[in-house]
């Protein structure tokens, strides 16, 4: 912040022309043509008939995405966690079977984005399966897993070969040290 509790000024004049320049209605959405486009100075916003088939969704009916908090089960034990964090999965998770289902009603309200999250959703036996399974439905699939040495590079290619879209790690501090000390 700059001291009055503001967010920076590049940063504002990025959020108020991602405001400006947003259209999340059935009609059209906004294609950035760079990653931040010199904080969004050239945005197209592209008829429906322009996007990928994925990607048309109707706001009035569905989000644009849903986050699963998949299980509780962590080896971390982030102090801000809103999972709740613990060694072992609850024994009150959803099973294969009901996280199939779930997935295919989030496939069937027109959702197209569906993310595993948690605790650590790599803590699932059964990931790479439900990865699979919402692609099977179409759904793109995201994961955030914790950044644990489960985390292997074997395992990031079988998630891979599943059909995983999307991966995003948490990486917080230049240094692990420091990353370490805030992840717990």
């Amino acid at each position: 912040t700059n001291g009055r509790n503001r967010p920076p000024r590049a940063f504002r004049k990025f959020w108020n022309a991602r405001l400006r320049h947003s259209h999340f209605g059935p009609e059209s959405l906004v294609c950035e043509r760079e990653p931040l486009g010199g904080l969004l100075r050239d945005t197209d916003p592209a008829p429906l008939s322009r996007m990928h088939p994925s990607m048309r969704v109707d706001f009035n009916q569905a989000p644009f995405l849903v986050i699963w908090e998949a299980t509780q089960a962590c080896d971390l034990a982030c102090s801000h966690c809103r999972a709740s964090a613990q060694p072992k999965r609850h024994p009150g998770e959803l099973t294969t079977a009901e996280g199939e289902h779930l997935m295919t009603q989030v496939a069937d309200m027109g959702t197209p984005v569906f993310i595993l999250s948690g605790g650590d959703p790599v803590k699932r036996l059964d990931l790479c399966h439900l990865i699979r399974h919402g692609k099977e439905l179409g759904l793109r699939m995201g994961t955030i897993p914790a950044a644990t040495a489960t985390l292997t590079e074997d395992l990031v290619r079988s998630l891979k070969d599943a059909g995983l879209d999307h991966m995003a790690l948490s990486l917080d501090f230049p240094t692990a040290e420091l990353h370490d000390n805030f992840r717990g």
